[in-house]
């Protein structure tokens, strides 16, 4: 067996991950401002803009349905299939388990004390009796401040 990465073949593999999950953020920002402009429009239509009123029938007929709640609940399938499908295609579920099993292995490993308790800030007692710091983990903190400043 070769020890040769195929570079190519990654970078392949991982756009084709990318590019599904771009058309899913697509496809959700259009579903958004779709149906944001359906609603408006039926609004506006509701409201009697254009000279329309409630009295002809068949208009009356027309905005009397909730077709921005259809449209929305309708097309809601379509992109939560979408979804589903990028979200198994691109082992985001995967991810996912591994994420939970090592979440999971640290838990029992702190249970039974196998893992390595996280160290406290050393403290003093101050001349007025409050609680500060030692020298070294002042300085460290120092350190990290003008770090972030820089």
């Amino acid at each position: 067996m070769s020890d040769h990465l195929d570079y190519d073949e990654i970078r392949r593999r991982v756009n084709k991950r990318v590019n599904k999950r771009k058309e899913l953020y697509i496809h959700t920002g259009v579903y958004v401002v779709v149906n944001i402009a359906v609603l408006l429009v039926w609004l506006v239509l509701r409201g009697g803009a254009f000279g329309l009123t409630a009295q002809d029938p068949e208009f009356a007929q027309i905005i009397s349905a909730p077709i921005p709640l259809l449209l929305a609940g309708a097309w809601m399938i379509g992109l939560a299939i979408h979804a589903m499908t990028v979200f198994f295609e691109t082992g985001m579920l995967e991810r996912m388990q591994d994420r939970e099993m090592t979440r999971e292995i640290e838990r029992e490993k702190q249970r039974l004390h196998l893992s390595e308790k996280p160290k406290r800030e050393a403290l003093t007692l101050s001349d007025d009796g409050e609680l500060v710091p030692t020298a070294e983990v002042a300085e460290r903190t120092a350190r990290r401040v003008g770090r972030r400043e820089q």
